[in-house]
């Protein structure tokens, strides 16, 4: 995956209204990311999710 599949999954996560779902699809998918890449860094997807922990 490319910096650009990262960015365009966490526009669609973020634009999620529903806060419960849009942690649970920022950490699902964000584990998914995270095995696929070893520069994911959680704190920016997090944050590129409008996750705040």
């Amino acid at each position: 995956m490319t910096k650009k599949h990262f960015i365009a999954l966490a526009k669609v996560i973020a634009e999620t209204s529903d806060e419960r779902e849009r942690r649970r699809l920022c950490e699902e998918i964000g584990a998914v990311c995270a095995s696929v890449s070893r520069e994911f860094r959680w704190s920016t997807w997090r944050e590129a999710c409008g996750v705040e922990r």
